[in-house]
C-alpha cells in the first residue's frame, strides 16, 4: 500500500493499492527457498490471518451496501422490484467474496488486507498472478476452507513456504512485498 506523501493541511493521507506492475519471474525457475532467503517468508501466516480479518469487515461493509441499495430499490418501486432486488442482492452478496478476492488478486497482487499487511500473491514461477489464477486462489479458498472449517488451513503449518492448500492447487505463493523490492522481484516497485 502506498501513501502519498504531499500532506495538505487538514485533509488526511490518501491510501491507495499499488499499480500493478511486471515482475519478474524467479531465477531458479520456482519459489526461493526459505532456507536461502527465510525473510520472505517471514510471518506470512499470522500476516495472512489479520489481512483476512481486515478483508471480512471490507466485505462486511460492502455487503451492507448491496442490502441498503436491495432495499431502497424496492421500496423506491413501491415494492414491485422486491421479487427481482432482493435474490440479486442475495446472488451479489453470495459471489462478493469471490469477486472481490479474485479482483484484488489478479490485479494488484493481494486484496487491500494483503497490502496493507505487506503480503503479496506471485505464482509459482514468480510472475505476478493473472486475473484468472487470481479468481482460482479464490476459488479454491472458498471450495477448500469451507468444507473443512478451517482444518484445511494447518497445511500452512506444515510446509517450509507456509502455502496452504488453495496456494498448491492454484499454483501460488504468497511472500512479503517489501522483501520482494528489497530484492528487485516484486510489485514493491510498483508505482
Amino acid at each position: 500500500m502506498v501513501m502519498d506523501e504531499e500532506k495538505k493541511p487538514g485533509l488526511p493521507m490518501r491510501l491507495q493499492l499499488p499499480a500493478r506492475a511486471a515482475g519478474r519471474a524467479w531465477d531458479s525457475g520456482a519459489a526461493p527457498d526459505p532456507l536461502e532467503d527465510p525473510a520472505l517468508y517471514d510471518g506470512v501466516v499470522s500476516r495472512r490471518a489479520m489481512a483476512w480479518m481486515l478483508d471480512i469487515m471490507i466485505l462486511f461493509f460492502l455487503g451492507v451496501a448491496i442490502w441498503v441499495v436491495a432495499g431502497f430499490l424496492t421500496v423506491a418501486s413501491l415494492f414491485t422490484l422486491g421479487p427481482l432486488t432482493i435474490p440479486a442482492a442475495i446472488l451479489a452478496a453470495a459471489f462478493l467474496p469471490l469477486c472481490y478476492s479474485g479482483y484484488f488478486i489478479g490485479k494488484h497482487g493481494g486484496t487491500p488486507g494483503m497490502a496493507l499487511l505487506d503480503l503479496e500473491v506471485r505464482s509459482w514461477t514468480g510472475e505476478p498472478p493473472d486475473i484468472w489464477q487470481g479468481f482460482l486462489h479464490a476459488a479454491l479458498f472458498i471450495v477448500t476452507v469451507a468444507p473443512s472449517t478451517w482444518i484445511i488451513l494447518l497445511v500452512a503449518f506444515m510446509n517450509q513456504r507456509r502455502r496452504c492448500l488453495h496456494d498448491f492447487l492454484a499454483g501460488t505463493v504468497v511472500v512479503r512485498a517489501g522483501r520482494l523490492a528489497e530484492r528487485g522481484l516484486g510489485q514493491g516497485a510498483r508505482a
